[in-house]
């Protein structure tokens, strides 16, 4: 063995074709802690796994008769002390002087499930920061195109608020006066001319109860407009306060109905004073309106706080957060099962006979979503009803 081989940094050895070491350079000894001569003229056998013994017998020899040559071969040494050393092997096989010698050179990977350890990692960190970049990118592309799509509904809604704000002027102007001048009109042809006919007399007075009526449904109308065309600026709002009023306000209106009313303390809430003082008036006016003849009208008002979904209108999104459910209940007719789904939409009404326009529970309906809230409604024809109104906690 030359002096540059038996100087390498790496494990240099030769052996026979059944394993006996017959020369091993300095790098080997030390490597396996063993000094040349114990070393030399011994078999490869005693300085491996068992796992390697068994390769060498069924692969690695039976490969180097047939091939002459093996490359990269994972083999594990045994040193003194019994530790385990991974090795790759580089193997040739060769006839010196009519004897077959293997000449063998290992390099010791100890660091190498390290590094191949590392080197995954590192790809799947790549792979992810490619797989989240792309993501970035596609929620760049989803967020630009939601920008796209609110900026085109913002323009239809200011185009649609010029409308209403159109509609509301015609309706405080163009409409509201005639209906005022023929109202007028009308009763100064009664008052005036004694001798008018009764039968005229009566047609009169009907196209006044007529103007009155319209012009009542043309304020209601022109209240439902103007609801979203206020300013939103809310205030803390108490609702016992409010409540209160909006009981009073219903037993003046009917002073004759016996009525007893329970209310648990209701909480302050961001609105708008005016609106939330309609919404509750009205629905205490109903309740009143519509009670059983057969007994006492209890109406009890209480509230709890619920868990809602923050989205009303966009699929598959959920965000539940707190909100303030106030619940109005009475013993009253209750509200037929084919009133359900269109109680809320303008111009319904429960009995054509009333003298109500049928515009009272859509401005409930406008005002609480107004509020950033909805109501719901369970009711049981000739046992009652239960409104609630559904405040989101700011």
């Amino acid at each position: 063995m030359t002096d540059y081989l038996n100087l390498a940094p790496f494990a240099f050895f030769s052996i026979d074709d059944h394993g006996k070491i017959l020369a091993a350079n300095e790098a080997t000894c030390n490597l396996l802690g063993y000094a040349k001569e114990e070393l030399v003229e011994h078999y490869i056998s005693a300085y491996v796994s068992l796992g390697t013994r068994i390769f060498f017998q069924t692969h690695f020899f039976p490969m180097l008769l047939i091939r002459q040559v093996a490359k990269e071969v994972f083999i594990t040494l045994s040193n003194r002390e019994r530790q385990q050393i991974p090795v790759l092997l580089n193997a040739q096989r060769r006839m010196v002087n009519g004897r077959a010698e293997i000449v063998c050179g290992a390099m010791v990977i100890e660091n190498r499930n390290k590094y191949e350890n590392e080197i995954i990692a590192a790809k799947k960190y790549a792979e992810q920061a490619l797989q989240e970049n792309t993501e970035l990118q596609q929620a760049r592309q989803q967020l630009q195109q939601h920008a796209e799509t609110l900026d085109a509904q913002i323009l239809l809604l200011e185009q649609r608020n010029a409308d209403l704000q159109q509609v509301n002027k015609a309706l405080t102007h163009n409409m509201q006066e005639p209906l005022r001048k023929l109202m007028v009109l009308s009763s100064m042809l009664l008052r005036e001319d004694s001798t008018t006919p009764g039968h005229l007399a009566t047609h009169l007075e009907r196209i006044a109860q007529v103007a009155q009526h319209t012009r009542d449904v043309v304020k209601q109308v022109q209240r439902f407009v103007q609801i979203d065309m206020q300013e939103l600026n809310p205030q803390p709002v108490d609702l016992n306060t409010l409540v209160t009023a909006a009981a009073e306000k219903a037993r003046a209106i009917q002073p004759a109905a016996d009525i007893t009313m329970h209310c648990s303390p209701l909480p302050v809430i961001m609105g708008f004073t005016d609106d939330l003082s309609f919404l509750f008036s009205e629905l205490l006016h109903n309740a009143i309106k519509f009670r059983h003849p057969q007994r006492l009208l209890q109406l009890h008002i209480s509230t709890v706080v619920s868990k809602d979904n923050k989205f009303r209108m966009l699929e598959n999104r959920y965000r539940y957060t707190d909100f303030i459910r106030i619940r109005i209940q009475d013993n009253g007719t209750g509200i037929p099962e084919q009133y359900k789904d269109t109680i809320f939409q303008l111009f319904q009404k429960l009995n054509r006979g009333n003298d109500g326009l049928g515009l009272g529970l859509a401005l409930c309906k406008k005002i609480i979503e107004r509020h950033q809230g909805f109501i719901t409604v369970d009711s049981q024809p000739d046992k009652g009803s239960e409104f609630c109104c559904h405040f989101p906690i700011a």
